[in-house]
């Protein structure tokens, strides 16, 4: 039952991020604007992977001070 509360709240969740519209200065940007030496060294050293874990982590600690028994 619980799982099922979280999964609906995951999903309304989503479904309100993906109903944000994408900028149209952002529509037409892409990778290839960089230049290839960069793109290369953003892939080796993961900035993408780097990036996920550090928004994810800042959520978390956003959500996590919002339980009025832990936060």
């Amino acid at each position: 039952m619980l799982e099922n509360f979280f999964n609906k709240i995951i999903s309304v969740f989503a479904d309100l991020i993906s109903a944000i519209p994408v900028p149209e200065w952002m529509q037409n940007l892409t990778a290839a604007q960089l230049h290839p030496t960069v793109l290369w060294v953003l892939g080796e050293l993961q900035v993408g992977y780097g990036i996920g874990i550090i928004l994810s982590a800042y959520t978390l600690r956003f959500l996590v001070r919002r339980l009025p028994i832990v936060g």
